[in-house]
């Protein structure tokens, strides 16, 4: 039995095989598959839908790419996914622990970040930070859980509660960021830039390029009531016509009326229309005929409480 029994996946004799066969080959056979594919509808094996949007860029700037992948406000795998950073404090360990797993990782994370670079797309745009490494992220995150754990149990030395308080605060300041990024429309960067698509002012360009998205929702919904306030007003009104500045003013102004938290939006006209629905569900209900079985039903159901709404009258209170 001892010596007839199945191998364990680490053994240096199963190890080389399994992993050939069960991630090698069907990684091996998918990559085929998707290249012949994008050869027969695009005429090259690199090429993708995305690419006939517009003629894909014959040369590759691995620097711009590793820039935004690391340093840039918008882009930044660092900024958009925090947990890899407690993942490279971890990683020591976890390589020790776990080094066949973690040399996979890794070399699928290279793999991925090369195909990404050569086909240009490694922004993803129209969207809150790289989403084509949505995928990836994850698993490259995995140590950090030993560097969580290192600080949990100095949690009574100033090496363990300082690390662990710097997590929180840093975490706290993340969900202010993820705020601002969600209350406005999802798209509200591309929608406003798209209108300052003909100004010719660097500095203009230079803030939609190179500035967070949760800060230029704030700078906006800042300016909500007066759009003078907004950065680089006189800039844009000097370099664009009555026409566009009138199209820019009201584009921006609409978005800015329609936050994506509709539900606190009191002044929104489709929550108002929302926030009257159980008083005209009443009504209707009670054109119905009743029977005494119906009555005695509706009678034991719960009263819809009353509240006061900011406008002073008495309305129903939403139960979701």
């Amino acid at each position: 039995m001892a010596g007839g029994g199945p191998k364990h996946p680490r053994s240096g004799r199963v190890w080389p095989g399994l992993f050939s066969s069960t991630i090698i080959l069907p990684a091996a056979l998918i990559c085929a598959v998707i290249a012949i594919n994008n050869w027969a509808k695009f005429g090259a094996p690199w090429l993708s839908g995305y690419h006939q949007w517009h003629d894909p860029d014959p040369r590759v700037d691995f620097a711009a790419a590793l820039y935004d992948l690391t340093l840039s406000p918008q882009w930044s795998l660092l900024l958009c996914f925090p947990p890899i950073l407690l993942g490279i404090a971890g990683w020591k360990r976890f390589r020790r622990e776990h080094k066949e797993e973690g040399i996979f990782i890794l070399a699928v994370f290279v793999v991925y970040l090369q195909a990404n670079i050569l086909r240009g797309n490694w922004r993803g745009e129209w969207c809150y930070g790289p989403r084509y490494f949505l995928f990836i992220l994850p698993l490259l995150a995995l140590p950090a859980v030993y560097a969580l754990a290192w600080a949990g149990q100095r949690i009574r030395r100033p090496a363990g509660y300082l690390t662990l308080g710097a997590i929180a605060a840093v975490s706290l300041l993340l969900i202010a960021a993820q705020w601002q990024v969600n209350r406005l429309d999802w798209f509200f960067r591309y929608h406003v830039a798209v209108d300052l698509a003909s100004l010719k002012a660097p500095e203009v360009r230079e803030y939609f390029d190179h500035t967070n998205f949760a800060k230029i929702n704030w700078d906006y919904w800042r300016a909500r009531h007066d759009l003078k306030r907004i950065p680089y007003y006189d800039q844009i009104r000097g370099g664009l016509s009555q026409e566009q500045m009138g199209n820019f003013l009201s584009e921006a102004q609409y978005l800015l009326s329609h936050p994506n938290l509709y539900w606190w939006c009191f002044q929104c006209p489709n929550v108002a229309s929302l926030r009257s629905l159980p008083s005209v569900v009443s009504a209707r209900l009670e054109e119905m005929p009743k029977s005494p079985e119906s009555s005695a039903r509706r009678d034991r159901l719960p009263k819809v409480p009353q509240v006061q709404a900011r406008n002073g009258r008495t309305e129903e209170k939403l139960l979701f």
